[in-house]
């Protein structure tokens, strides 16, 4: 966890996520260079670009993906900003997907697990008509469509591979979100009374 003296905080990538990230781009990328090899010299046209198709251009997308990942890391781009505005998902408010605190109607946390992993997702839910920014970067497009698509909202902060825990985020929305409800899975409210 980041503290500036300015009172912002940002979450980044954590130490094992980049150390992941550094290991299976070079895995990835040289998988989908020999799959594509491989389908190049595919006696029958059909099979080689249906493997590109199914096999290479998914894991070419993924390897981009990292390497954005990546690219932000050293770039000093945080995953999430937080200051007393709100949050801005990246660094800049004016270019980059952000939301003020007085624009949050509710959080829900969904568990999300994969193998052996589970991991909490604080999806922000924004009032009707809030005046929520949109990112014009293309990584920020990207992202905040990924997250729209899969949680119906750009803005969702995900405990795997930061450096805050899941307690720190929750505890981080409740400071700056009084009375707001931070709703779980379980149907289970929490929320920080007015001051």
């Amino acid at each position: 966890m980041e503290a500036r003296a300015d009172d912002v905080s940002e979450i980044n990538l954590g130490r094992g996520t980049l150390i992941w990230l550094a290991f299976l781009i070079p895995v990835l990328a040289g998988l989908a260079v020999a799959l594509t090899l491989g389908s190049l010299h595919e006696p029958r046209v059909e099979v080689g670009t249906i493997r590109i198709l199914f096999l290479v251009v998914p894991l070419i997308a993924i390897v981009l993906m990292f390497i954005g990942l990546l690219s932000c890391w050293a770039l000093g781009i945080p995953i999430v900003r937080i200051d007393d505005r709100g949050l801005v998902f990246g660094r800049d408010r004016r270019r980059d997907p952000a939301i003020d605190w007085r624009d949050v109607l509710r959080v829900d946390v969904r568990s999300s697990r994969a193998n052996s992993l589970t991991w909490r997702v604080f999806v922000i839910r924004a009032a009707p008509g809030a005046d929520a920014t949109k990112g014009r970067r293309l990584w920020s497009w990207l992202t905040g469509t990924l997250s729209r698509v899969i949680y119906g909202t750009p803005y969702a902060i995900s405990s795997l591979g930061v450096d805050w825990s899941e307690a720190q985020i929750r505890e981080m929305l409740q400071s700056h979100l009084p009375g707001v409800p931070i709703v779980d899975e379980a149907g289970s409210v929490t929320a920080k009374p007015e001051v």
